[in-house]
This record gives structure tokens, sequence and C-alpha cells, in this order.
């Protein structure tokens, strides 16, 4: 372990953490298997920086007043802080913004694992990296480096702190190494309006090709009148796919549609087709 002062211009210390490299610890990293883009230099120093450093730089470190604690592709910055060194632990509170795997997070308080990513974010707004989704929760669990819940919090990939859209979940699951999100306990919302509900609902975090619900899109009819669909894909099969399309408008009612598509290959080549089918409920 080194202790390194470095007074900065701003009155803030700066140390650097390096874990010492022993005879049990190399075989547990030996084991783990790398996972793309989102895998933590085990051997990467801890960096922190505070108005006020104390503790043992081989046990525990707590720091106060504008607080930054870098580990590779890991940064937190808080009001306080306080780092457990053998178990490679940060909690922080205070103003707590986390920046992780492009992922970023605020919060009241935040508990993290370097080394296994579990931990929690308390009262958290959040943004991802992989599809702009963002949202807010009462608590948001760490599971992993890959897949976290978010409880009773929103979800969206509308741009703007007001999304046109969101869905409200008392569970919301996102699992970045399967790419899937599962929500429980699920309202559709579009313009602070509820529109659909559901006790479950699962869909992929990319947009890959996945049975689950797609983006509301939203409109206005010739009228003027405002429209909302919110489809529904099922991945029939590589070459067969369904799409439902209840779309709800303002002037007309429920309207139910369906696209049905598929392709394939003979010997004389390819061949296609798509079927597609619209009906208003109150008509």
């Amino acid at each position: 372990m080194s202790w390194i002062p470095a007074p900065l211009p701003s009155q803030r210390w700066a140390y650097a953490l390096t874990a010492i490299v022993t005879a049990t610890a190399v075989p547990v990293h030996a084991q783990t298997a790398p996972a793309a883009d989102r895998t933590e230099d085990p051997d990467a120093p801890v960096t922190v920086l505070a108005e006020q450093i104390t503790g043992r730089p081989d046990r525990e470190v707590v720091l106060q007043r504008d607080v930054e604690l870098i580990r590779g592709k890991t940064r937190v910055t808080a009001d306080s802080a306080c780092y457990k060194v053998v178990e490679d632990e940060v909690t922080a509170r205070g103003n707590v913004f986390m920046e992780r795997f492009g992922d970023r997070y605020s919060g009241d308080e935040l508990k993290l694992n370097l080394s296994s990513g579990k931990g929690y974010v308390l009262e958290p707004k959040y943004k991802l990296e992989m599809n702009n989704a963002q949202g807010g929760a009462g608590r948001l669990d760490f599971i992993s480096e890959d897949e976290a819940v978010v409880i009773n919090g929103t979800y969206s990939t509308c741009e703007g702190t007001s999304p046109d859209w969101y869905l409200r979940a008392s569970t919301l699951r996102l699992d970045a190494g399967r790419d899937v999100g599962v929500a429980g306990g699920t309202v559709v919302y579009f313009k602070g309006f509820p529109i659909l509900g559901s006790p479950a609902l699962s869909f992929s975090l990319s947009g890959a090709r996945r049975s689950g619900w797609l983006p509301p899109s939203v409109g206005f009819g010739a009228k003027g009148a405002a429209e909302v669909m919110v489809p529904y894909y099922f991945n029939i099969a590589p070459n067969r796919d369904l799409t439902l399309y209840p779309r709800l408008m303002l002037d007309r009612g429920l309207q139910m549609g369906a696209t049905g598509r598929y392709i394939g290959e003979t010997g004389a080549g390819w061949y296609g087709g798509e079927t597609h089918l619209e009906f208003l409920i109150n008509d």
C-alpha cells in the first residue's frame, strides 16, 4: 500500500492507494472472466481527493468536503465518504454523483463494492449510456457490474428533464449483460397521464430484436386530436415476426392494428410477405 500525499492549489489533498498483491488475491483475479466494456482492472489504483483526509491507508480512509474517488472506469464525488481498503468498498453521503462504465447516477447516499459491483444508491436519478435511458427512484440496488434493480422508479428513453412518455414500476430489473429490462407493477404514462397498465413488462435495453413493448409514438390526427400508440413486438422466429399496434385517438377511441411479416428462401430465390390489419373498436 502506498500513501503519497500531494497538496493541490485548491487545498484539496490527493492520495493514491495501490493494493498489495498477495498470494490469496491472485487466484481470485485469475478466475474472474472479463466482461466486455464493463470490467474494472482489479489492479487499478484507487485515487482519493478531499479537503480533509484522515484514517489509516491500509485499513480505512475518511474523506471530508469536496470528495472525489477514482478507480478505473468509476468516479464518485460527494460531500463526505469513507473508503474501506480491505473490503474495497466506498460509502458516500451528500450530493453524491457517480459515473461508472459511462452510466451516471446521483443521489443522497451511495454504497458500492468496487470489486463485485454490489451496492446501492438512495433517492437516485440515473442516465444510462446504452440507450440514453433515464429515470429516478426511491432506491437503486447494484446486483453486479451488469445488473441493477430500480425500486419504485421511472424509466424513459425520451430526452429532457420532462420526458413525454415514461413508465413507472414498483421494480425494474436492468440487465446490461443480457440486454433485457423487466418491469413489475408497471404503468406507462404519456404527458403525465396513465395510458397502459401491466403486471409485468420486458424489453430490450439496446433496441435489439426481442419480444416486448416498443417505445410509444405520439402525434396528431387530421383534425388535430392527439394520438398515442404503444406497439408490442413478437419475435416469433428469425424469419417471422408480428407487431400489435394499440392506438388511442382522443377523438375516435381505441384502434387496434397488427402487422405480420415473413421471409424465406427456395431454390428459385428469396420470397417474403407482409399482412397489415386495422380496426376501430367503436366503429
